[in-house]
């Protein structure tokens, strides 16, 4: 959705330098906080109670897996049969290992031997080679088309989650930053291809 987005305000504010910093939800906060960014468009489970959440986006969750495995060629598979299955998870640090683990532990779902990758691609490398399944949302998705993976619909539960835009309103905020976040707000109104699930 972003580079969409930066694209469309390229055009109308091309004076205008942006500086884009990505990382882990915890790290974006970290930014936020101290001030090393104006915004941050992340998942937050907690937003603090001095930062402003505008939701933009939101997106669901597709269980990935090699073209090889047993499932492809199915719509669908429920959270319940990723019981004892193999499974290639995100590490603690992520916000998609901290829903995937929730709605696990509330299914009461045991997973099968579990290898741990920090990095989108990593993930993706160590699905593809068959290592185990895993679950991602859809905004995840187009970062790990390189696999040549298989998607699957995660249902019973959908499981979705929320993107934000996040600020904090006791620091000023440029012109330039503001119609940023305008248009942050007004992303459905620009030509966005999104992946499935979002």
């Amino acid at each position: 959705m972003l580079p969409s987005v930066l694209r469309a305000y390229r055009t109308r504010h091309p004076e205008v330098s942006v500086g884009v910093r990505d990382g882990l939800s915890g790290h974006v906060l970290d930014l936020v906080r101290s001030g090393a960014v104006d915004l941050a468009l992340t998942v937050v489970d907690a937003v603090p109670d001095y930062l402003v959440a505008t939701p933009v986006a939101r997106d669901r969750f597709s269980c990935l897996l090699a073209p090889s495995h047993p499932w492809c060629g199915r719509q669908e598979v429920s959270w319940a049969e990723l019981a004892d299955e193999p499974f290639v998870a995100f590490d603690h640090s992520s916000s998609v290992r901290s829903l995937t683990d929730q709605v696990l532990a509330e299914r009461g779902v045991r997973l099968g031997p579990t290898t741990e990758a920090s990095n989108i691609g990593a993930v993706a490398g160590l699905v593809a080679a068959d290592l185990g399944v895993s679950a991602a949302p859809g905004f995840v998705l187009p970062l790990m088309a390189f696999g040549g993976l298989a998607t699957l619909d995660l249902v019973d539960p959908v499981v979705e989650r929320e993107i934000c835009l996040l600020h904090d309103p006791r620091r000023p905020t440029t012109p330039d930053a503001r119609a940023l976040v305008e248009m942050l707000r007004s992303a459905a109104d620009y030509d966005i291809v999104l992946p499935p699930g979002a």
